[in-house]
């Protein structure tokens, strides 16, 4: 019961000092919602940044999709190698 109301108590001196902390002026926190306008400008950011990646993503994962379709497509041509002579312009 001690170490729960240890713990407890150094849970809000942490909470009351950050919020002391904000109060003083020393972090920026303009809209008052007791989150530093930097860490939300940094996950916003973040954000942009992770949705692009997101993109970029998906639009390599399709070009691999495709070239295992070709891969797929040229397979069915190799026992046709071996059986007759190579279709192709004639000399």
């Amino acid at each position: 019961m001690l170490q729960f109301s240890l713990i407890l108590n150094g849970v809000l001196l942490v909470v009351s000092g950050y919020q002391l902390f904000l109060l003083t002026g020393k972090i920026q926190d303009n809209d008052k919602d007791f989150i530093p306008d930097d860490l939300e400008d940094k996950v916003a950011d973040i954000k942009e940044k992770s949705a692009m990646i997101k993109k970029r993503l998906a639009e390599e994962v399709n070009d691999i999709k495709e070239a295992i379709k070709e891969v797929g497509n040229q397979i069915d041509d190799i026992p046709q190698a071996f059986s007759t002579k190579r279709k192709g312009r004639k000399k």
